[in-house]
């Protein structure tokens, strides 16, 4: 039976929207425990109450929505009605909820299963169209019940119904896998770039230490000095992320001009974590992409600035090589659970140092890695699994699934 052939009916023909309440709570003893379901708790996801309360009925009775085993929640409050805040009502403690009285309650008749509902109200479709019904002021919109009361859905016979939510979790089961594995990618592709680093360097390139490449290396302000003179920003540990540094984390602070100058922050400045309770981030690197006036580094980081040797860029993209931090891993030095190192430290490092030609042609090499990662992390940020389980929605309730 495709969906041309089946029949229709009104939600309030065949469900009870916002019943009365059950003539079972009328003597239900007030110590009697029952489940609480907050807006927050409902799962728009899973259709699930994903964070279940048992609570005195005492408590309960009055100023919440009451709701039995089977029955479905759909929110009615804006913005909790767009996001999808709805869910089957299931292991009620007792077979009695209670939930926020911004729900409706949809009760199924004996025509209709309560998945069937429950997947009907799911529709973003549904949710567009009952949009356009809201009622009150902004910020607090509801749907009233004649929506859903006269809103028409397919109603095919029970057997169907079965048959159609099978298919439907089948589909949706494949989509869960999507969202987990995508879930997973994300955080893998951000350190796939790290670990292609690796990748450029050539075993063959002669190896420096930085102190001999280096024309200053420093520690940077500490925050004991009394704080005077001018607006000023300090560059802190969260500010050394994804290889550039992040000037948007900075701290604002007053500090004299001496110190704007002994501690600025230009171009090509090269900076790594002194101290850091894992192991694996100290020493962690990134460069200044810009000069940045009345911006300073605080004495949690180390400054370093190269003579024409070597190409800031890629000395920092050699920091981050397997052999590179292994040497700092192994210098590293603990103290009251932080771990550390220091100016000596850094200075003997060794990393490559091949001409300037093929320094630059690796930091070419490594920014189109970079373009390449980021449009595939992009990717998977857009590509939201919800677009797919509205399109098994739509078509497991127009007969084509």
């Amino acid at each position: 039976m495709n969906r041309g052939n089946w029949p229709t009916a009104r939600i309030g023909e065949i469900a009870d929207v916002n019943p009365r309440r059950s003539n079972r709570l009328r003597g239900l003893d007030p110590a009697t425990e029952v489940t609480s379901v907050p807006m927050a708790a409902v799962d728009e996801i899973s259709g699930t109450n994903a964070n279940p309360e048992t609570r005195l009925f005492s408590q309960v009775r009055m100023g919440f929505t009451p709701f039995v085993e089977g029955d479905v929640i759909f929110a009615k409050i804006t913005p909790c009605m767009q996001n999808g805040k709805s869910a089957i009502a299931r292991e009620l403690a007792n077979g009695f909820g209670f939930g926020s009285t911004e729900f409706h309650v949809l009760r199924p008749g004996p025509e209709v299963l309560s998945e069937w509902l429950w997947y009907i109200v799911r529709q973003r479709s549904l949710r567009d169209e009952a949009q356009r019904y809201f009622r009150g002021s902004a910020g607090q919109q509801r749907v009233p019940d004649d929506f859903l009361i006269q809103h028409e859905i397919p109603k095919p016979p029970l057997e169907l119904q079965r048959s159609v939510l099978g298919r439907i979790k089948e589909c949706l089961a494949r989509v869960d896998q999507i969202r987990d594995l995508r879930r997973a990618a994300i955080p893998e592709w951000k350190g796939l770039l790290l670990s292609l680093i690796g990748s450029l360097r050539d075993p063959s390139w002669p190896t420096v230490a930085i102190g001999d490449v280096a024309s200053d290396i420093r520690n940077g302000w500490s925050e004991n000095k009394p704080p005077h003179g001018r607006p000023a920003r300090v560059l802190r540990l969260s500010c050394v992320h994804s290889l550039i540094i992040d000037k948007e984390e900075a701290k604002h602070v007053s500090v004299s001009p001496e110190m704007i100058e002994a501690f600025g922050v230009h171009e090509g400045d090269l900076f790594l974590v002194r101290g850091n309770g894992s192991k694996h981030l100290v020493g962690r690197s990134a460069i200044a992409a810009a000069d940045e006036p009345d911006v300073i580094f605080n004495d949690l980081l180390i400054r370093v600035r190269f003579a024409d040797r070597i190409l800031p860029a890629f000395a920092n993209l050699m920091l981050h090589t397997p052999s590179v931090r292994e040497q700092i891993e192994r210098m590293a030095r603990t103290a009251a659970g932080i771990w550390k190192i220091n100016q000596r430290m850094v200075a003997g490092l060794s990393i490559p140092c091949p001409p300037k030609a093929k320094q630059g042609e690796s930091v070419r090499r490594f920014e189109y890695l970079r373009k390449v990662t980021d449009e595939v992390q992009a990717i998977l940020v857009d590509a939201d699994p919800e677009v797919l389980t509205q399109a098994v929605l739509q078509k497991a309730f127009s007969g084509k699934l």
